[in-house]
């Protein structure tokens, strides 16, 4: 299983960087539920925040709550507090197929995001990471495992 993943993981990253020029995508988690790639080519920072957009595909349909906005990945601009650790959804714009191609289904902005903290082996730990330029938390392994 866990090479599956992997060779999924490789194919996708490929993916997702041919259809994606101006973006440099870096996947920054795995698991059974998700990838997660970080576009570090459009990282914002100033003294205490930073943002950054992520791409996360999905390996089946998923919908926002009852049967609405059916899509399997979604592109999100997370806004980060670096020195308290938190995270807020500023934009999102959900895709009818895998790794941001197809229709899209839902886009908008939040109008007062709401900050939660990261926890350790959320993929949130990874795209902290590359937004705030320090270590993740820790990254998920698909064993199970902190990295």
């Amino acid at each position: 299983m866990k090479l599956k993943l992997a060779v999924a993981a490789a194919v996708a990253a490929a993916a997702v960087s041919l259809g994606a020029a101006a973006q440099e995508w870096k996947l920054v988690s795995i698991d059974d539920d998700q990838l997660t790639f970080a576009d570090g080519g459009r990282i914002q920072r100033n003294a205490v925040a930073a943002s950054l957009w992520a791409l996360e595909s999905y390996p089946e349909v998923r919908q926002v709550d009852d049967g609405w906005y059916a899509h399997r990945s979604r592109s999100l601009r997370y806004v980060f507090n670096c020195s308290e650790q938190t995270y807020a959804i500023a934009q999102w714009i959900m895709h009818e197929g895998a790794l941001g191609h197809g229709e899209a289904v839902w886009a908008d902005r939040a109008a007062a995001p709401t900050f939660v903290r990261v926890h350790a082996g959320d993929p949130q730990a990874g795209l902290l990471a590359a937004a705030c330029g320090g270590a993740a938390l820790a990254q998920h392994d698909p064993s199970g495992r902190a990295n």
